[in-house]
């Protein structure tokens, strides 16, 4: 049985219009299909085992926040790549911690950027992640 949106290598949840719309060009011109959601909710019925994709999301969303679905999300899947992205640096600190601490028990380390995105690096892991 075939996932669902096992199609895209890029599954994107933003709230925020005119980012979602940026990021998405970003993609597009990498020519990395995509599908985008709103709100990290609508996400969980599609994490199902065998499931082939990269998660980007933003930490503040109506509802569940971005940190809330990694955990949910590694949890279902755990080798899912989920990059989660904030315009605010400074998280708050028992966020942090939490997903610091589960992601060294999960997958033995966290790689974090506090700077711009690397266009590279998505299309590498999106590309890696489409077969």
């Amino acid at each position: 049985m075939t996932a669902p949106h096992s199609d895209f290598p890029v599954i994107l949840v933003e709230d925020d219009e005119d980012l979602r719309e940026a990021i998405g060009v970003t993609l597009r011109l990498n020519h990395i299909e995509f599908v985008t959601h709103q709100r990290a909710e609508t996400v969980l019925p599609l994490l199902q085992p065998g499931l082939k994709t990269v998660i980007i999301t933003d930490y503040r969303l109506p509802g569940m926040n971005g940190l809330d679905l990694l955990r949910l999300a590694t949890k279902e899947i755990p080798d899912l790549p989920v990059i989660v992205m904030t315009a605010f640096a400074k998280m708050a600190a028992s966020d942090c911690e939490c997903t610091f601490s589960h992601f060294r028990k999960c997958t033995g380390g966290l790689r974090s950027r506090s700077n711009h995105f690397d266009h590279s690096q998505w299309k590498s892991s999106a590309g890696h992640h489409r077969d």
